[in-house]
């Protein structure tokens, strides 16, 4: 069961990195996709994101098996907070899904 979950340094994926090079960290994101994402076994990636509001953190999880993702942040608001974040999250997935041919299952 534990190979199903991976998780993303907050180091490699925040605010900073997505506003100067939204492009180079998709690309990342869908790197560390594909290394574990196979069509046979569900992942779930978990990101922790500071969201650059006064050291506020979301966690971001990833069920590439259903191509979904969850915004899960402690204070009330909606995901349009961390726009940015979104785009280059949704795009990773799109790029994910082409290079797979992943079509959207459940399981």
């Amino acid at each position: 069961m534990c190979n199903r979950f991976n998780f993303i340094a907050a180091s490699r994926i925040n605010t900073t990195f997505i506003t100067k090079n939204p492009t180079s960290v998709m690309n990342e994101l869908v790197d560390r996709f594909m290394v574990a994402g196979d069509n046979t076994t569900p992942s779930l990636y978990f990101l922790p994101f500071n969201s650059g509001n006064g050291g506020h953190w979301v966690l971001v999880a990833m069920d590439l098996s259903r191509l979904m993702v969850y915004y899960l942040d402690s204070l009330p608001g909606n995901w349009s907070k961390y726009l940015s974040m979104k785009k280059t999250v949704d795009a990773a997935i799109l790029k994910f899904r082409s290079k797979k041919n992943y079509r959207n299952r459940k399981d």
